[in-house]
């Protein structure tokens, strides 16, 4: 009886443990997919990609501070469209958790900042580089927009994939940026 028992709480527990141990494997070689435990990645970003981001950031604010002006488009700029470019993993040097929720909050904030654009884009007449600039800008986002609905439909990245996906991620909000700046700089000038 006491062989019999044996064999039956091993035959419970050893694929217990087993399952258990493919779960904990999973989960810490790919945290965002379907059979992640714990569906989060942190990300520690690159410090010199950081100091770059936040000094482009910081030359913006200051041209933004220097124009007092009643310009509509150039209030709307300042009151939405930066905030897009304040994402925690762009501008600090700390672990960032990243989860489905993080990727789709990001998302968001792109599509808002697209749309007060193509708003922008009907509501002022712009010179021809301002144009070529806000275009630029405007496909920026969209290419940006498009690459996070990506990493948020694909569940499968391990931890390396993922360090890619954000480090390109991060190279996506600077370009964007410098788009903006140029962009700002055109319409303030013409």
């Amino acid at each position: 009886m006491n062989i019999f028992r044996r064999k039956y709480l091993l035959s419970i527990v050893i694929p217990v443990i087993i399952i258990t141990s493919v779960l904990l494997l999973i989960s810490h070689y790919y945290p965002l997919s379907l059979l992640s435990i714990n569906k989060q990645y942190k990300h520690t970003p690159e410090s010199m990609t950081v100091a770059q981001y936040e000094t482009k950031l910081n030359d913006l604010k200051r041209s933004y501070e220097k124009s007092e002006t009643n310009d509509l488009a150039i209030i709307r700029m300042q009151q939405g469209l930066l905030d897009v470019y304040h994402q925690d993993f762009l501008i600090s040097g700390d672990s960032v958790i990243f989860t489905d929720k993080k990727f789709h909050s990001i998302k968001s904030d792109v599509i808002k900042t697209r749309q007060m654009l193509m708003d922008l884009t009907f509501s002022e007449n712009y010179d021809e580089s301002t144009k070529n600039y806000l275009q630029l800008l405007v496909e920026s986002l969209i290419k940006m927009e498009s690459y996070i609905q990506k990493v948020e439909l694909t569940d499968s990245y391990s931890k390396g994939e993922l360090e890619q996906v954000l480090n390109k991620l991060q190279v996506h909000f600077y370009t964007s940026l410098k788009y903006f700046n140029s962009f700002y700089a055109s319409y303030t000038n013409s």
